[in-house]
């Protein structure tokens, strides 16, 4: 089997994060702690579930993906279980082993329930109710997203906002992604459903809301800077970078699951009729040239100084991102096509 090398994504492969170990330990314990109580993990799962978040160096990709104003760890738990939350329902699509895979009904009923979730009756909701552990799991979820943001008069505009991009995950991404068909499919239509898929949209949010805080006191920015088109072309260019690195780093782990994968690679390969390693190449530069419309948007004097903000936060998580895929034990292989992952 011929290795080939990701030279060009030298830059992140370069760089190392290291994380307090007294910090890692207490969010793991939390994290634990949590997954057992809301039943997304059994007690005879836990060490599995430890060596996992060890592996796949998690804790480590929430720390330094959001690390802009912290001043208590509450925001960080809260982002960390919301990563659990798409990491453990994208298991539990993909595995083969799961309820949840074998049905297509299933996948829909359970996306249904996550969509129908009323923010607003969260905290006056006192019902008890048979449901999905993941719908109670996102829950819990938007309760600890409005503990954290009560006090701001804008938090509504967030509440929403999050709302509406965790749906489009499920609806959009998730459900969409089961129903390819390999035969039909283009890179353009691939990535229309893959930055969806990605859970990226709905992370946004939660860098919005990090990012935009000032001592102690969150703010959000309006529905008209929001919607701005430089602030849209910045979001998706955000999510394209984020999409095409785990596309490529994933594609060994693809294949060892499934035969026949459907990712940005192999739709650019059988459009283009090329092999892998010039279908890299064309990825990665597709990657940096997104990279760099984002950097130039974190300066764009038509934007103000808030939607700036925003984007040098947008900035600062994908490239974060992109250091973590290039780092993280979950996308190693000994077989690995590409040497660095090896």
């Amino acid at each position: 089997m011929q290795t080939i090398s990701l030279s060009k994504l030298h830059d992140f492969f370069q760089q190392e994060r290291k994380v307090d170990s007294e910090i890692v330990q207490q969010l793991e314990d939390y994290l634990i702690k949590c997954l057992l109580e809301h039943n997304i993990i059994k007690e005879e799962h836990v060490n599995y579930m430890k060596n996992k978040i060890e592996k796949d160096n998690i804790i480590h990709l929430v720390f330094h993906c959001f690390k802009f104003n912290f001043t208590n760890l509450n925001e960080l738990k809260f982002i960390l279980n919301f990563f659990f939350f798409l990491f453990t329902l994208d298991d539990r699509m993909d595995n083969k082993d799961s309820e949840i895979s074998k049905d297509l009904k299933f996948q829909e009923m359970l996306i249904q329930q996550l969509t129908s979730i009323h923010v607003d009756n969260l905290l006056t909701d006192s019902s008890v109710k048979e449901e999905d552990k993941h719908v109670k799991f996102l829950k819990y979820l938007y309760i600890q997203d409005k503990e954290l943001t009560d006090s701001c008069k804008d938090n509504n505009l967030h509440y929403n906002r999050f709302n509406k991009r965790v749906n489009d995950y499920l609806k959009c991404g998730v459900l969409e992604s089961c129903k390819f068909n390999e035969k039909e499919i283009t890179r353009e239509s691939y990535l229309n459903v893959r930055m969806y898929d990605s859970g990226c949209f709905s992370l946004f949010s939660l860098v919005e809301l990090v990012c935009m805080k000032e001592e102690n006191n969150y703010f959000f920015l309006s529905e008209e800077e929001v919607n701005h088109e430089l602030i849209k072309k910045a979001e998706l260019s955000a999510n394209i970078v984020s999409s095409l690195m785990n596309d490529i780093v994933s594609y060994h782990k693809e294949i060892l699951n499934n035969n026949n994968p459907i990712s940005y690679l192999t739709v650019t390969m059988n459009d283009l009729n090329i092999e892998l390693k010039e279908t890299v190449e064309i990825t990665i530069d597709e990657l940096y040239k997104h990279l760099t419309i984002l950097e130039s948007l974190s300066v764009d004097e038509n934007l103000n100084e808030n939607q700036k903000k925003y984007i040098c936060g947008l900035l600062h998580f994908t490239k974060e991102l992109c250091v973590w895929h290039c780092h993280s034990k979950r996308y190693r292989h000994p077989q690995s096509m590409f040497k660095e992952l090896q």
